[in-house]
């Protein structure tokens, strides 16, 4: 729901989880519109820098929006962008 959180993990075949993200719903248009903000957490929602990408902003604007194109398609378009303060390499 907008104003609701995604707390989650990130798993690989290649080890333990040790990754995390964190959602914030901001706009939620059923079958058309998707909006929230998307950052890298700890395991307790904390919103930190990932130690693989330690120049990543700490938050994305993602927008997702869902365009009918035929009976069984759906077009898709996502727009990431940074929200906030960051600096030039981010």
């Amino acid at each position: 729901k907008e104003g609701g959180s995604l707390h989650y993990s990130m798993a690989t075949n290649e080890g333990p989880v040790d990754h995390y993200g964190l959602i914030k719903y901001k706009k939620i248009e059923p079958n058309d519109l998707l909006i929230y903000l998307q950052h890298f957490s700890d395991k307790n929602g904390n919103i930190i820098k990932p130690a693989f990408a330690p120049t990543w902003p700490d938050s994305m604007l993602t927008k997702i929006e869902f365009i009918d194109e035929d009976e069984n398609e759906t077009r898709i378009t996502l727009t990431w962008e940074v929200d906030g303060n960051a600096t030039d390499i981010e």
